[in-house]
């Protein structure tokens, strides 16, 4: 699964990272948390936005599946890093990740660990912007 994490065709990487969540129900959690997990962090600087876009879209299914601790600590990073990216598609799906982020972990989580920091990255995206 690794490896077909570093293959050169966008679709095979997105189905990679859309199917790691089935996988970890046969794997397990763990196993998916040490050999998958840092490859799909690493692919959130990846030069294809539907790479990025398919990992912010099932961060809230991994982290249901990993748990809260390893969602906060490897996972949450990205979504706040994904409001400020370039491309709307992909800032528009970390939006969307509240709502399931919500019922995975609770309001409280979401409010203290996410909602708080957007204005923080609202003013360092918007940091020389002229209105």
């Amino acid at each position: 699964m690794t490896k077909l994490l570093e293959d050169e065709t966008t679709e095979v990487r997105v189905n990679v990272i859309d199917s790691a969540v089935s996988v970890s129900e046969v794997v397990g959690a763990d196993s998916i948390s040490q050999t998958v997990l840092p490859k799909i962090i690493a692919s959130m600087q990846d030069k294809q936005w539907r790479v990025r876009e398919a990992i912010v879209r099932n961060a809230p299914a991994l982290g249901s599946v990993l748990g809260v601790d390893v969602f906060g600590s490897k996972l949450l990073s990205l979504l706040l890093e994904a409001l400020a990216d370039s491309v709307q598609k992909i800032r528009s799906s970390a939006v969307e990740t509240i709502q399931p982020l919500s019922k995975n972990f609770g309001w409280d989580y979401v409010y203290k660990n996410f909602l708080s920091k957007v204005g923080n990255c609202v003013f360092i995206c918007t940091r020389g912007v002229k209105y």
